[in-house]
């Protein structure tokens, strides 16, 4: 009996089987990285609206200690927002037209939040006076190294495997 010889071998087919329907890897790449880095950059603008900006170290000649801490505190935040917010919106991502009906619920809660959020922010963050444009443009070049930084880890962490 004629049996027809496999073009590709058997362990090759069976890696390589994606669902037509599934979102390639550098679309769920590309999402996670924008969204963190923007929600990276809100959370530098709401913590420089609330006094807990990076250049609060910067505005005094002898720092204190208060001021240490909230400029650290401010680092934190916008690496941890930007982890979470690329971390999140790639596993939100994944799921593309097939999700389920539960988590397409919180799939429009998050994005309505994200959406209002920084559609908000020119409102919400009214710019705090700068120490002088220098310490200002290198903390804002920091926040997006930061943002960046920390939005690729997240998202190389939501990514399929």
């Amino acid at each position: 009996m004629f049996r027809p010889r496999p073009l590709a071998p058997v362990a090759f087919v069976e890696q390589s089987i994606r669902m037509p329907h599934d979102p390639p890897r550098m679309i769920i790449f590309a999402t996670a990285m924008t969204s963190g880095v923007l929600l990276a950059i809100a959370a530098h603008m709401l913590s420089g609206r609330f006094g807990v900006g990076l250049t609060s170290i910067w505005r005094e000649l002898f720092p204190t200690d208060a001021n240490a801490v909230r400029s650290a505190l401010g680092w934190w935040t916008i690496a941890g927002t930007g982890f979470a917010g690329s971390f999140l919106a790639g596993l939100l991502a994944q799921d593309g037209p097939r999700g389920r009906p539960r988590r397409r619920g919180l799939r429009w809660l998050i994005g309505a939040f994200a959406f209002l959020l920084l559609a908000g922010m020119p409102y919400l963050a009214i710019a705090t006076p700068a120490p002088n444009l220098p310490y200002a443009l290198g903390a804002n070049l920091a926040v997006i190294a930061l943002g960046m930084l920390t939005a690729f880890c997240g998202s190389w962490f939501a990514l399929p495997r």
